[in-house]
This record gives C-alpha cells, sequence and structure tokens, in this order.
C-alpha cells in the first residue's frame, strides 16, 4: 500500500484517543504524534496537508488545525481555487 498525502486531523484529542490512553503529557502526546508523521512519511512516502503543490491547504490556519504538531514554514496554499503558491507559515 502507498499514502501519497495524510491528513492527520483525526489524530485529535479525545477521551479514547490513542495518543490519551499512551500518556497524560501534552509535550508526549506531540512527540507520539510527530513521530506517526515521521514514520508515515519515512515508510509510506505520505505528506502532510499542503505540504505539496498537488495537494495544497486553503490557509495556513487550515494546515495548523489539521496538523497542529507541525512546525512554522513553507506550505502550498491555493485560496479560492487559484493556482497554489508556497507560502510562508509561521505557527
Amino acid at each position: 500500500m502507498f499514502i501519497n498525502y495524510i491528513h492527520v486531523g483525526i489524530l485529535q484529542e479525545s477521551d479514547t484517543s490513542v495518543s490519551s490512553l499512551l500518556c497524560n503529557s501534552q509535550d508526549t502526546k506531540d512527540d507520539i504524534l510527530r513521530g506517526v508523521i515521521q514514520l508515515l512519511v519515512r515508510d509510506y512516502g505520505a505528506r502532510p496537508f499542503g505540504s505539496v503543490k498537488v495537494y495544497p491547504a486553503t490557509s495556513c490556519q487550515q494546515v495548523h488545525d489539521a496538523h497542529p504538531m507541525l512546525e512554522s514554514g513553507e506550505y502550498w496554499i491555493s485560496i479560492d481555487g487559484a493556482e497554489p503558491i508556497e507560502t510562508y507559515c509561521e505557527f
């Protein structure tokens, strides 16, 4: 199975989330989510939402909401269906 893109927004905080079952520390939860993304990128070529031109986000806020563990940097944004542009997003 090959995954081109991922939307990690499903790994949100909830009483029944995997990260809640594994730990109580927010820093540890963030480390777990960051590790999951790194694993998917390394083993399956997955890319977070907004990280490639063919799968742009609609705003920096959308990237951050879907992937709160990502660091500030360059992301592909397409506003109102326009041609995607690489934009610096500060989180």
